[in-house]
């Protein structure tokens, strides 16, 4: 009796500490994600910040506050504190020129193509779906797949035969016809670069560098069985398959 009491409490109390263990994980990934949070609204807002600090320093130095270098009597202090002003007001006017000529203007026009490269991420995003589908149109759960069950479907595939939609092309015809249309849309929305947010850009870099953009397809060829040794075909299908996936994540 007194071994099975001994025993309760002492799984009692290792629930216990593993509950506690658990909480420190949850607490330290939770501080962890919120230093972070912090890191990023500093680096996002530090223009905005240091113009403040720079307004604060300027009303802190002219009405006679508790002013950054509080030696009065000494040179050395008024100097320093000079000069901290002439900064700070410099900074400002700098500051209130680039958001008036610059700032405005280039929000004006992001705002008026903003429209043009939505349209741009849903042609490469239809894009990917199509050229993803083409080796394995009659696969209808393709979302499914894994990516090895998907690279493995594709490197089966023969790519000579005819394109179900369109019998006067085969299949790779089709995928270097998609892989052109899709090449021309990842350039033309780099050429609005500026306009772009930094995970649009990143998205079109990523597209513009990918292995299916930047290389010609080489498949089997059934007839001939030498061909594999020079055939691409599974970097294609690794490379379309990312292309893919990341165009599913752009929000529009």
């Amino acid at each position: 009796m007194l071994c099975g009491q001994l025993k309760i409490n002492l799984n009692r109390l290792i629930g216990f500490l593993w509950a506690n263990v658990k909480s420190m994980d949850n607490l330290s990934l939770y501080v962890i994600k919120q230093t972070n949070n912090v890191k990023t609204i500093i680096l996002k807002y530090r223009l905005l910040i240091l113009f403040f600090l720079c307004f604060i320093i300027c009303l802190d130095i002219e009405f006679q506050g508790p002013v950054l270098f509080p030696c009065s009597d000494s040179k050395t202090a008024r100097i320093l504190n000079k000069l901290f002003l002439s900064l700070s007001y410099s900074y400002i006017s700098a500051s209130l020129f680039h958001f008036f000529v610059i700032y405005c203007p280039h929000k004006t026009k992001q705002n008026a193509v903003r429209g043009l490269i939505k349209n741009m991420i849903r042609d490469i995003q239809e894009l990917s779906r199509l050229y993803k589908m083409a080796p394995v149109p009659f696969v209808f759960d393709i979302d499914k797949l894994s990516k090895n069950e998907y690279v493995q479907n594709f490197d089966d595939a023969d790519l000579y035969t005819k394109y179900i939609f369109d019998n006067r092309k085969t299949i790779k015809d089709y995928l270097e016809e998609c892989r052109a249309k899709l090449k021309c849309t990842a350039y033309d929305m780099l050429s609005y670069r500026t306009y772009l947010t930094e995970e649009q850009f990143n998205f079109a870099i990523f597209v513009a560098n990918s292995y299916f953009l930047q290389n010609a397809i080489f498949a089997k060829n059934v007839d001939c069985p030498a061909s594999d040794c020079f055939s691409n075909q599974k970097e294609i299908g690794e490379s379309i398959y990312d292309l893919y996936q990341e165009a599913r994540k752009q929000k529009i």
